[in-house]
């Protein structure tokens, strides 16, 4: 059982003395001592909780919200599982992987930095491609051909 879940249950041992003590099934002094209870459990439920285990916040820096591209998905756009994209969701752009491809033109997407709980369905036209990512050196991702046709002055 987690921190919190015992607070709750302090809190509620808590308030159901102070109730009792109002409707005099109690004395006052255990309507105190159900405040003081009560109190202990409200502390209890807003202790900073382990964020990777409660899946409703991001685990990492790229699960946070960016700003949207403007650079849509359409119908001829090529998605496969791995495409980075961006899912509109709660209000906010998110950075996103396609996971699967489904049917009626709707794509599947596992958020960056989020547990898989949060994965969601989307239509293609509601998504826009990710652009902003780190990409290495630009000397270690040129293919050995595109490195020669420099050296050859862009010869075909």
């Amino acid at each position: 059982m987690r921190l919190y879940q015992i607070g709750w249950c302090f809190w509620v041992v808590g308030t159901g003395l102070i109730v009792l003590s109002w409707i005099n099934a109690v004395s006052p002094t255990a309507g105190w001592v159900g405040f003081a209870i009560a109190g202990v459990g409200f502390v209890f439920t807003y202790v900073p909780r382990d964020r990777h285990f409660e899946g409703i916040y991001p685990t990492t820096p790229e699960g946070n919200p960016v700003e949207p591209t403007g650079i849509w998905v359409t119908p001829e756009t090529r998605l496969e599982p791995g495409t980075r994209v961006l899912a509109h969701s709660q209000g906010h752009w998110w950075r996103a992987r396609v996971i699967a491809i489904e049917s009626d033109d709707r794509v599947r997407v596992n958020y960056f930095g989020w547990d898989p709980n949060w994965e969601e369905s989307h239509r293609r036209s509601q998504l826009q491609l990710d652009v902003d990512v780190q990409r290495e050196p630009l000397g270690q991702t040129m293919p050995e051909m595109s490195i020669q046709a420099v050296k050859d002055g862009f010869k075909s």
